[in-house]
């Protein structure tokens, strides 16, 4: 039983160097990949706004939860959004990269308007 337990941790001791060339590798590949960025919008009324990345700018309008996936981007995104009524309830934006949020605003302002830059 000694016997085979010793071929097991000699195998792990290269499986592990080996372990330890693939982070480095990837980490410099990843480095060089733009994050998938995502735009979401959260109001139960209906709103209105516009998105400006380094792809343009677009319009965009709705009600409710929505989300808008920019794709790949390295570059600044703004999003502005206004309420289209004076409901109370608050509207929200968030800008993600990769599932991370990195910038969100919100009012509950009557006609609230909301930026938010990444």
């Amino acid at each position: 039983m000694n016997d085979s337990s010793s071929p097991s941790t000699s195998d792990s001791s290269v499986s592990s160097s080996s372990d330890d060339a693939s982070p480095s590798t990837s980490s410099q590949s990843s480095s060089s990949i733009k994050p998938r960025v995502l735009v979401i919008v959260d109001y139960l009324g209906k709103w209105s706004g516009s998105i400006s990345s380094e792809s343009g700018t677009r319009s965009i309008e709705g009600s409710g939860k929505k989300s808008f996936d920019l794709g790949n981007l390295g570059g600044r995104v703004t999003a502005n959004v206004q309420k289209k009524d004076g409901g109370s309830d608050t509207l929200a934006i968030f800008i993600t990269k990769d599932g991370d949020i990195v910038a969100s605003q919100k009012t509950s302002a009557e006609y609230g308007v909301v930026q938010v830059s990444a």
